[in-house]
C-alpha cells in the first residue's frame, strides 16, 4: 500500500480541480476531520482510495510581527482583516479569545492497494498503522507543508491519525456487508 499526492495547492495559489481518474465519481462517503465545518470527502475507485483533504498539512499562520502572535481575535481581526474570509460581528468575539490562525492547502491524496490490503488484513491496527506512516511522509514533500510526523507529538498528529483510522474502519465495514 502506498500514499501519493495526487492534486494539491498550498495557501495561496490558485484553486484545485479534481483529478481525471475522479471524473464523474461521487464520493463514496465523507468523514470530518476534528471539528472542521468541511468534510473529507473519499473516493474508492477499485483498490484505490482517493481522500479529498480540506485540510492538508496546513501551516500555521506566520505573523510579520512574532508579537501578533499573543494577541487576541478582536485584536486579530482589527490588525489583519485580511485574514477573517467572512466578517464577524464585534459582539461575537469575545476579547479575551485566543485561536491559531492556519493558512489552509488542501488536496487529493490516493492510498493505492489499500481496499485489497484491507481485505487481507487479519489485524486492522496493523493497516491503520502502515497507513499513517505512509500519510505522513508525504508531509515533507513540500516546504508549503506543516510535517506531521510520526512521534505523537505534532500538533496535528492525533487530527490525521483518527481521520484514517476511522476511514479504515468504514472501509473495512463497507467490505464485510459486502457494499465493496
Amino acid at each position: 500500500m502506498t500514499a501519493e499526492l495526487v492534486v494539491y495547492r498550498i495557501y495561496g495559489q490558485p484553486k484545485i480541480h479534481k483529478p481525471a481518474a475522479l471524473k464523474g465519481v461521487k464520493p463514496t462517503f465523507s468523514l470530518r476531520q476534528n471539528k472542521s465545518p468541511r468534510k473529507n470527502q473519499i473516493y474508492i475507485v477499485a483498490q484505490d482510495v482517493y481522500v479529498y483533504f480540506f485540510d492538508l498539512f496546513s501551516r500555521q499562520h506566520a505573523f510579520p510581527e512574532p508579537v501578533d502572535m499573543s494577541l487576541p481575535v478582536s485584536a486579530l481581526q482589527r490588525k489583519y482583516p485580511e485574514l477573517f474570509s467572512h466578517r464577524v460581528r464585534e459582539k461575537f468575539i469575545y476579547a479575551d479569545t485566543w485561536v491559531s490562525i492556519f493558512d489552509r492547502n488542501e488536496g487529493y491524496v490516493r492510498f493505492s492497494g489499500m481496499v485489497e490490503a484491507i481485505r487481507q488484513s487479519d489485524y486492522l491496527p496493523t493497516i491503520e498503522g502502515e497507513l499513517f506512516d505512509a500519510f505522513s511522509a508525504l508531509s515533507h514533500q513540500d516546504a508549503g507543508f506543516d510535517s506531521i510526523g510520526t512521534d505523537c507529538m505534532g500538533q496535528r498528529f492525533a487530527d490525521y491519525y483518527r481521520l484514517l483510522s476511522d476511514m479504515t474502519g468504514k472501509i473495512y465495514q463497507m467490505i464485510i456487508e459486502r457494499q465493496l
